[in-house]
C-alpha cells in the first residue's frame, strides 16, 4: 500500500484503536462505578459480606483495566507514530494490518518491533507518547482511585465486623 491509500489506511487504524481505547475505558468506569455503588449501598444497609463479595470482581476489574488500557493505549501511540512516519516519508509502502499485527507480536519480544531503520522500542517520541498527561490520568490515576475506594470498603467491612 502506498501514497494516499496508505495514509487513509493508517488513519483508519488510528481511529479504530482510539475508539477501542475509549470504549474500554467507558466499560471499566461504568462497571467499577456500578459495583462500587452497590457495595457501598449494601454495606450501609448492614450486609457487609455482600459488599466484600463485590470487592473481589471490583479489584479484578482494576487489574484488567490497567493491563488492557495500557496495551490499547500503546496501540494508539503506535498508530499515531506510524502516521508521523508516513507523513515524513520514512514509511512509504506497507500492509497496514499486517504491520500492526507484527508490531503487537514483536513489541514485547527481546528484539522489539523494527520496520526498516525504525526501532520502535528505542523511539523516544513513542516512549513520551506513553507518558502523556491524559493517558497517565486515565489509565493509572483513575483506576488506582477506584482501587483505593475498594480498599476503603474492605476497611469499613473489617471495622464493622470487628470494631477495630
Amino acid at each position: 500500500m502506498k501514497g494516499d491509500t496508505l495514509m487513509s489506511a493508517v488513519w483508519a487504524l488510528w481511529d479504530t484503536q482510539e475508539s477501542l481505547l475509549q470504549n474500554y475505558r467507558s466499560i471499566f468506569i461504568s462497571s467499577e462505578s456500578i459495583l462500587l455503588s452497590l457495595s457501598v449501598t449494601v454495606l450501609s444497609l448492614g450486609n457487609p459480606i455482600f459488599a466484600i463479595m463485590l470487592a473481589i470482581p471490583g479489584l479484578f476489574l482494576h487489574s484488567l483495566w490497567r493491563a488492557i488500557c495500557t496495551s490499547r493505549g500503546r496501540d494508539v501511540s503506535f498508530s499515531q507514530r506510524l502516521i508521523e512516519k508516513v507523513e515524513s516519508g520514512e514509511v512509504q509502502d506497507i500492509s497496514v494490518l499486517t504491520e500492526f499485527k507484527r508490531y503487537q507480536k514483536d513489541f514485547n519480544s527481546p528484539k522489539g518491533y523494527i520496520l526498516g531503520d525504525w526501532k520502535l522500542n528505542d523511539d523516544d517520541t513513542f516512549k513520551d507518547m506513553q507518558l502523556s498527561k491524559t493517558r497517565v490520568k486515565m489509565d493509572k490515576y483513575l483506576p488506582n482511585t477506584y482501587a483505593v475506594l475498594w480498599f476503603l470498603v474492605i476497611g469499613i467491612f473489617f471495622y464493622q465486623q470487628f470494631k477495630i
